[in-house]
């Protein structure tokens, strides 16, 4: 993860950060970028690519 945003207005978590798609544990340039978004009421994912 490399950032994150909390909004508290509509109380969600949006994290930002690369997912390792080739499972190698390194930050290669075959990572893919990600934004996550989640529901810190019902703590489940409301956005981003469901993994």
């Amino acid at each position: 993860m490399s950032s994150y945003v909390v909004d508290s207005n509509k109380a969600t978590i949006s994290c930002r950060g690369f997912f390792d798609s080739n499972a190698n544990e390194k930050l290669d340039r075959r990572d893919r970028k990600d934004t996550l978004v989640y529901n810190l009421v019902t703590l489940q994912q409301v956005g981003g690519a469901v993994r």
